[in-house]
């Protein structure tokens, strides 16, 4: 309804929807509508990343260093052909670092599952790899669909260990869904076939034993986009991209409220079932690093299906183009970004309604806020430290 112009009666229905379904309600009583933020998020004078991973300049010097040349195996779904894949972060980043990065696509073997197994030991004594990055081990992958499936991977991958000296690293994209999974397990394999856990979900690393908690490395997958050719926010309006799907549903909400009130929102929404848009040719990385630069301001909405806020990947997306983040506020990115000096808070809809209009209108703090920006994602998230910090605490376990 809303993307076909009759917003007035989408936030009819959905306002009426609220009384039956849970999610819907929460966004509305505790974003669009909220009073008083939440969680108020206190912001640091450096981000608590720094001081609880121990990373400097000097650690991440030594570790280019005597890392250098250092095979990785990169086991990562290529769910798509489309722009911005995380494999293609990692193996740009680990190539710039001086490792010998090689990728393993499990989601190529989705039709034939039985061979799954078998190509991944194949590769695994091909290459000979000193670090496997295996993604969603347990949770998405291929072997997610077969209990069978999964226990033989699980055995590869501790064969490696035992025999091939691998170190083996569980990326968890979305660690803060395993963590509200009924069963779901942060820390399953750990001293089996899992050496490592590596997320970016600060709000469970509390979680676990002392000897858990030490094999966790939290920190945001690199970051890479070309420089962008844009003129930074020639185009006086917020632009969202971003998909709407089950876990991300509050997105729908906002997508209706702000379009109500007609702001001044370009929403390049992809929905679950778009096929209109799927037939289109996907966004280069280009023109993605020129959208997100050439709008005024980058709208980002973190509030997922059980309240949970995290820190999307746009968020360091649109600070390394150049561009001007305005983020409902979280927790999250304010453990690896300092608010009102890499980026900009909102809490509800009303603060969103007055924020903004100004925003857009005040050219000198967007950019400030954007150069800022900027400066710490290239520096801290363009790679050279996450392959340090991850390498480091390899070494220490």
């Amino acid at each position: 309804m809303c993307a076909g112009g009759d917003v007035a009666r989408a936030a009819r229905l959905l306002r009426f929807l609220a009384g039956f379904d849970g999610a819907i309600s929460t966004t509305y009583a505790h974003q669009i509508f909220a009073a008083r933020p939440v969680a108020a998020v206190r912001a640091a004078a450096t981000p608590p990343f720094l001081a609880a991973t121990g990373l400097t300049d000097a650690v991440v010097d030594a570790a280019k260093a005597r890392e250098r040349g250092r095979r990785v195996l990169a086991v990562m779904p290529r769910y798509l052909a489309r722009r911005y894949e995380v494999i293609d972060n990692l193996m740009r980043s680990a190539a710039q670092f001086g490792l010998e990065p090689r990728e393993f696509d499990g989601f190529a073997y989705r039709d034939r599952p039985d061979d799954y197994a078998p190509a991944l030991l194949e590769a695994m004594i091909a290459f000979r790899p000193a670090v496997v990055y295996y993604a969603d081990l347990f949770e998405n992958d291929v072997a997610s669909f077969s209990p069978a499936l999964a226990g033989q991977v699980v055995e590869v991958l501790a064969w490696a260990r035992a025999n091939l000296g691998a170190r083996v690293v569980r990326y968890l994209q979305d660690a803060w869904r395993t963590a509200v999974r009924v069963g779901g397990d942060l820390y399953a394999g750990l001293g089996h076939c899992v050496d490592l856990v590596v997320h970016q979900y600060p709000g469970v690393l509390d979680r676990g034993e002392p000897a858990q908690r030490a094999a966790v490395f939290c920190f945001p997958t690199p970051c890479h986009l070309p420089p962008s050719t844009a003129a930074p926010g020639a185009i006086a309006r917020a632009c969202f991209t971003g998909r709407i799907h089950e876990w991300a549903s509050p997105r729908a909400v906002w997508w209706v409220e702000c379009t109500r009130l007609g702001l001044p929102i370009d929403w390049q929404v992809q929905l679950p079932d778009d096929t209109a848009r799927a037939a289109e040719p996907p966004l280069s990385d280009q023109d993605y690093a020129d959208r997100l630069r050439g709008y005024a301001v980058s709208l980002s909405l973190v509030s997922r299906l059980n309240g949970t806020r995290i820190m999307p990947a746009r968020a360091l997306e649109t600070l390394r183009c150049g561009g001007t983040l305005l983020e409902e506020r979280s927790p999250d990115t304010a453990y690896f970004l300092t608010p009102d000096r890499h980026y900009a808070t909102f809490e509800t809809l009303a603060e969103l309604r007055e924020m903004l209009p100004a925003l857009i209108a005040d050219r000198p703090r967007r950019r400030a806020l954007a150069d800022e920006g900027e400066r710490w994602v290239r520096k801290y998230f363009d790679g050279d430290y996450f392959w340090a910090g991850l390498l480091d605490r390899l070494a220490a376990l």
